[in-house]
């Protein structure tokens, strides 16, 4: 039988897991200044948004596969249950976001020929609502600095608004703000790094069974 060096798992899944993160989120940081420089053109840079999206989400899929201990296909309630864990954000917020803006080829993940369009919530309160989704282009719009201390969104508000249309529509737009996005992810990668760290050694062995032929598959850009 072979003998299982978890001291050499724990050490080589930290050292992997943050010089990937590195790597995502410079990228990510770099979409972000060429659509800032693009707006100053008047251009619309529908291209790098999509691109910027899509690396938030690399990223996150690939903190959940390590995270979860998957080598696999991730179930979709499996990654909405933990991104619910990491962000602390409402159910349905969660799911606005996994299931419209997670599209690569659109920003706003409204287009009616992929499948998660007129996606609606699981839960009861929201289950006639469809679920719409749009990131703010504004990328410096953060309520956390320009919000009154009283009106400044919560760790569980971080990141996003929402608002249901006039009645009549049955329409749960939620709306996804950059930096708000950057903490999520930040507390996504530490939170994956420290779980690592305390991971007892049945943990380990099945991160050991992840399989790392993922990690060059992700799109970067």
């Amino acid at each position: 039988m072979e003998k299982i060096n978890h001291r050499e798992i724990r050490q080589a899944w930290i050292k992997s897991t943050k010089s990937e993160s590195e790597y995502r989120l410079y990228h990510i940081e770099k979409r972000k200044k060429e659509i800032i420089d693009l707006h100053k053109q008047n251009q619309i840079p529908i291209l790098e948004t999509a691109e910027l999206l899509f690396n938030i989400f690399t990223l996150l899929n690939l903190l959940a596969h390590i995270d979860l201990r998957n080598d696999k296909y991730i179930k979709e309630k499996d990654i909405i249950s933990w991104l619910e864990q990491i962000t602390l954000w409402p159910l349905e917020v969660v799911e606005a976001f996994w299931y419209c803006l997670r599209n690569p080829n659109m920003h706003t993940g409204r287009n009616s020929i992929h499948s998660d369009y007129d996606r609606k919530s699981s839960i009861k309160k929201y289950k006639k609502y469809t679920l719409h989704a749009d990131f703010l282009q504004d990328l410096n719009f953060d309520p956390k600095l320009f919000q009154p201390d009283k009106f400044k969104p919560t760790e569980r508000e971080d990141g996003y608004l929402s608002s249901v249309d006039p009645a009549g529509s049955n329409v749960l737009n939620v709306f996804f703000y950059y930096p708000g996005l950057i903490r999520k992810l930040h507390i996504a990668v530490n939170t994956t790094i420290k779980n690592i760290q305390n991971a007892n050694n049945i943990s380990l062995s099945k991160l050991k069974k992840v399989n790392k032929k993922i990690l060059p598959l992700y799109y970067v850009g």
